[in-house]
Parts: C-alpha cells; sequence; structure tokens
C-alpha cells in the first residue's frame, strides 16, 4: 500500500466515496505495474523464442515418416489438421525436439500455434513420457518446437489444431490448387538428404454433405484413392513412399509438392 493511498484513506476517514475513489486509483496503479512486468515478461519471452530456434534450426538431428489427416469442413470454422509422427534419430542417439510448422495459406490466413493446438501427445513406451511446445517466433504458419522428455531412438507423437478457413476456394469454388513444401534440413546438412521427411501420407475426410473428392496433377509416384465411404462421407488417401526423388537438384531451393484437389457435388449427376 502506497503512503499517498494511505494519507488519502487517512483524510476521506468517514467518506466512503472518498475512500473508493482512492482504492480505485491504486487499482489502477498495480494494473499499471502488472502491465509492465507483463510487457518485460514477453520480451524475454520472445527472446528465448529467438534463442531457441536459432540454437534448434540449421540442423535437425532427426528423421520423420508422416500422415498428415485434414477434416474438411461444412464451414471454415470446421477444418482440421492431424498430425501422426514417427520422428528417429539421424543425427545422434535419441530425439529430443522437433521443428514443428503447422499448415496455412500464407498472410491472409495467419495465426499462432497456442491459439488453434487443439491436442498434443506422445505414445507411451516405458512410464511417464512428456511431449510439450514452445512456441516460435510468429509466422504467417504456426511454428513450435515440440519437445520429448525422456528422449527416445524413436518417438511417437500426434498433434491436432485448428486450421479455420484453410479450405474456403475449395468450398467456395469447387476446387483448390494444395502444396506443400517438405520441411527442410538447414544448411548445418551440406550433402545427402534434403528434407527430415522420408515418407508422408495425406489423408483428406470430406463429410457427404460436400460431395466426393478428386485429385489432378500429381507428382510422380504419388497415389491417389478413396479409403473409405460411410453415411457421414468419405476418405481418401495420397502416397508419397519416397520424398527425396520428388525435391529437385541438390543445388536448387526444395520443390514444393502440389496437386489440384476438385469437389463434385453431392447434387451433382
Amino acid at each position: 500500500m502506497t503512503l499517498a493511498f494511505q494519507a488519502g484513506k487517512a483524510l476521506h476517514k468517514g467518506n466512503p466515496a472518498g475512500v473508493m475513489a482512492i482504492e480505485h486509483a491504486e487499482l489502477l496503479e498495480r494494473i499499471y505495474m502488472l502491465t509492465d512486468r507483463l510487457e518485460i515478461h514477453e520480451l524475454e519471452l520472445q527472446n528465448i523464442r529467438s534463442t531457441l530456434e536459432a540454437a534448434f534450426g540449421p540442423a535437425p538431428p532427426y528423421s520423420d515418416d508422416v500422415k498428415i489427416i485434414f477434416d474438411i469442413g461444412d464451414r471454415s470454422v470446421d477444418d482440421q489438421v492431424a498430425e501422426e509422427h514417427v520422428t528417429a534419430a539421424h543425427h545422434g542417439n535419441v530425439v529430443h525436439w522437433y521443428a514443428f510448422e503447422g499448415f496455412s495459406r500464407g498472410r491472409d490466413q495467419a495465426f499462432q500455434f497456442r491459439e488453434v493446438l487443439v491436442h498434443l501427445t506422445r505414445a507411451r513406451e516405458v512410464g511417464h513420457e512428456r511431449v510439450t511446445a514452445v512456441e516460435l517466433t510468429t509466422a504467417a504458419a504456426p511454428r513450435a518446437l515440440i519437445t520429448f522428455t525422456p528422449p527416445h531412438e524413436r518417438v511417437l507423437w500426434e498433434v491436432r489444431y485448428r486450421c479455420p478457413g484453410y479450405w474456403d476456394k475449395l468450398r467456395q469454388a469447387g476446387g483448390q490448387r494444395f502444396e506443400w513444401v517438405p520441411p527442410p534440413v538447414g544448411p548445418g546438412e551440406t550433402k545427402g538428404r534434403r528434407s527430415v521427411v522420408r515418407a508422408v501420407t495425406f489423408v483428406f475426410r470430406v463429410p457427404a454433405t460436400l460431395g466426393t473428392l478428386e485429385a489432378f496433377d500429381l507428382p510422380r509416384g504419388a497415389s491417389f484413392r478413396r479409403a473409405a465411404t460411410d453415411a457421414h462421407g468419405s476418405t481418401y488417401r495420397i502416397d508419397i513412399r519416397d520424398i527425396s526423388a520428388l525435391l529437385g537438384p541438390p543445388a536448387t531451393a526444395i520443390d514444393p509438392i502440389r496437386w489440384y484437389l476438385e469437389l463434385k457435388s453431392a447434387d451433382a449427376p
């Protein structure tokens, strides 16, 4: 309690309105102090994120096989993504961390990891297996450093997050270009592999109300098929068993993997 507050309270003894005004002033003073502290902590946290990104970004010491499952919603707010990862040590004996970047269409669909995270879990192997996430510097796509405690030679983990509006063009225009850039290994690895991902499976779940899905202009070695159909809709798969064959020449930037998706309306003949 400040001296000003004590003196004011003494002067206004017997005057409830005056005491209340002084108490409101004291509350505002505390709010300002807390705001200053929060700004300092936010700056410190941003510095930590930048340090983590610089320290862990250049040479990811792991390889990854991933299944990416898109739930295409009836509405923008219903779009979700689930990623099932099998991450194995590449440099070293165990996997301590993973540099994660979620899906986004770019600046027109920017959001942060903590805003969209639905679930982050790790398959237990022995005892208590922890998985945590530290959000990295703000970008168009949600990004985070995923850490594993204790580390293992191979880690099975899953992340689910909302991706509102990702499939708006597909719903509104009936077609959308899909594009994915495999995460690169970074400048610390100058020869051999070019991406941490070895194989990937894309799964698209389409509700019956939207119709059926077709894929065109698939890359070499990719296969598209309808995996299941029920009263709620259909599930489709695109499997790419060898990412390295699709990444372009070693001296160039990694080529995006892309194809075109079309919806055939349930009411179409």
